[in-house]
C-alpha cells in the first residue's frame, strides 16, 4: 500500500469541510491523511479539527507551513489572502491545492506559478470540476473527433448569494467573476483550448463595487463563440451546452456533473454517498481531484496536465478582462 499523502488544511470554509469529508472516504487505493489545520479563528479551527478527526491545530498559517508532517496544503482562505498564503507555503516547500480563484488577478497567478516552479513545488488551482468522469469522457470525445467542429458553448450558472458576505464585499474579494465565474470560464477554456480573440462583457454591480451578475460573449478563431451568464442574485439550472456539427451535448450541473446527454447518447456515472452533511452539490467529487494530486506529487510532477499552468493563466486573464469591462477593481489591481 502506498504511503498516505499528508494534508494540512488552511482555512475552515464550507468547501474545506466537504474536501475533508471526501479525503476521509475509503473507496480508492489512494490514501490521504489530514494531519493539521489552521484558521484565523483558533476556536473555529478546534471545532473543525474535532469534527474531522484532525490531530493538530496550528495557531497560525506560518506554523502549519513550518510543520514537517505536512506535505501538501489545501487553501480556502478568503480571496485577497491567497496570494500571500501561497507564497508562504512555497517558501516552506509545501505543495499546494488552492481553491479557485488561485489569486485575484493574472499577475499574482503568474508570480505564484513562477515561484513554485523555481522552488520545485507543485501548485494547482482547485478546478475540481475537471476531475469528474464526465470531463474525462468529454476529453475522450474531443480526442476521438466525435465532439468536433464546436461552434458554440453556452454556460448558465446562478445561485442566491445575497446573504453571503464573501460574495457581497469587495474587501473579501467578492463578486461572481471570482466565484462561479471561474467555473464557467474554465469550462469554455477546457472546450476551446485557446485564447479568445475578443470579449464583450456586461454586468450588475452592487453598492460595494462588486459584480453580482455578468453576461459575457467570447469570440474565438473560426467564427466560434462562447456565452456565459453568471448570477449571484438568483438560482439557475446550472447547465453547460456544447454545440457542434453533430448536435448539442448538454451537461447538467456542469461544475460537478454526473451525467450528460446529446449527440452520442446519454451517459451517467454514480458518485459515492456519505452520511455526513455536505455544503455543496456532488462535492464528494473533490476526492477525484485529491487522488489525482496524490498521483502527481508521488510521481514528482510539478504540474497537473488536467489543470495546466497555461489554463490557470488564461482563466485569470479572461477574468481580468471581464472585470475591467464591467468596472470591478480590487486593491491588488495594478493596472
Amino acid at each position: 500500500m502506498s504511503q498516505s499523502l499528508r494534508w494540512g488544511i488552511v482555512g475552515v470554509s464550507e468547501i474545506a469541510h466537504d474536501f475533508c469529508v471526501a479525503l476521509n472516504l475509503k473507496f480508492t487505493r489512494c490514501d490521504h491523511e489530514i494531519v493539521a489545520v489552521s484558521s484565523q479563528s483558533r476556536g473555529r479551527a478546534e471545532l473543525f479539527a474535532k469534527e474531522h478527526g484532525i490531530p493538530k491545530v496550528c495557531p497560525d498559517y506560518k506554523s502549519l507551513a513550518a510543520d514537517d508532517q505536512v506535505e501538501v496544503v489545501y487553501i480556502s482562505v478568503l480571496n485577497p489572502l491567497r496570494y500571500e498564503v501561497c507564497k508562504m507555503m512555497i517558501e516552506y516547500k509545501k505543495h499546494i491545492v488552492c481553491e479557485k480563484p488561485l489569486c485575484i488577478d493574472r499577475q499574482q497567478v503568474k508570480e505564484i506559478l513562477d515561484l513554485a516552479k523555481k522552488s520545485g513545488v507543485f501548485v494547482m488551482e482547485g478546478l475540481w470540476s475537471r476531475f469528474f468522469p464526465v470531463y474525462r469522457y468529454l476529453h475522450q470525445l474531443m480526442n476521438m473527433k466525435i465532439l468536433s467542429n464546436v461552434k458554440e458553448v453556452y454556460v448558465k450558472h446562478g445561485y442566491n448569494a445575497t446573504c453571503k458576505e464573501k460574495i457581497l464585499k469587495k474587501d473579501k474579494g467578492g463578486g461572481v467573476v471570482l466565484d462561479i465565474g471561474v467555473d464557467a470560464i474554465q469550462f469554455v477554456v477546457f472546450i476551446y483550448q485557446e485564447e479568445p480573440k475578443s470579449i464583450k462583457a456586461s454586468g450588475k454591480i452592487n453598492s460595494d463595487g462588486v459584480d453580482l451578475y455578468i453576461q459575457v460573449d467570447m469570440f474565438f478563431s473560426g467564427d466560434r463563440k462562447a456565452t456565459i451568464i453568471c448570477s449571484g442574485l438568483q438560482a439557475f439550472e446550472n447547465q453547460a451546452t456544447v454545440i457542434s456539427k453533430k448536435g448539442p451535448i448538454c451537461i447538467p450541473d456542469y461544475n460537478c456533473p454526473t451525467k450528460l446527454f446529446g449527440c452520442n447518447g446519454a451517459h451517467e456515472w454514480s458518485l459515492i454517498s456519505s452520511k455526513i452533511p455536505l455544503n455543496f452539490t456532488n462535492s464528494l467529487g473533490l476526492r477525484y481531484e485529491a487522488d489525482e494530486v496524490m498521483k502527481c506529487i508521488r510521481s514528482g510532477k510539478l504540474e497537473c496536465e488536467i489543470v495546466p499552468a497555461k489554463d490557470m493563466l488564461l482563466i485569470a486573464q479572461i477574468r481580468d478582462e471581464i472585470r475591467k469591462q464591467i468596472g470591478v477593481r480590487y486593491d491588488s489591481d495594478k493596472s
